[in-house]
């Protein structure tokens, strides 16, 4: 997870679209949702719900939200995801 990822949630939180969010931080449609998959991908959970409008977070995404905004607290860095208890702070897992 990096900076780049938790800047491309805060956009599409402060945007409501991935159109409008790409745009925002001058990538494509697809390079951005690229990041999305990425991000997904490292934490083992869907983060974003793109089906809705405006797209809906999910509980992690909403932590991971809360990471790039600064309004997370130190229990909010674990979550459960299919894989275990996740550290969004460091990455670490512990068996689930």
């Amino acid at each position: 997870m990096d900076i780049r990822q938790l800047r491309t949630l805060k956009a599409i939180h402060d945007t409501g679209s991935l159109v409008a969010a790409a745009e925002r931080l001058h990538l494509t449609q697809s390079a951005l949702s690229h990041q999305l998959r990425e991000l997904e991908a490292e934490v083992d959970a869907v983060v974003l719900i793109r089906k809705t409008r405006p797209p809906r977070f999910t509980q992690i995404g909403e932590r991971l939200l809360a990471l790039e905004t600064g309004y997370a607290r130190p229990s909010s860095f674990w979550v459960y995801t299919r894989g275990g208890f996740l550290n969004l702070f460091g990455l670490s897992r512990t068996p689930g």
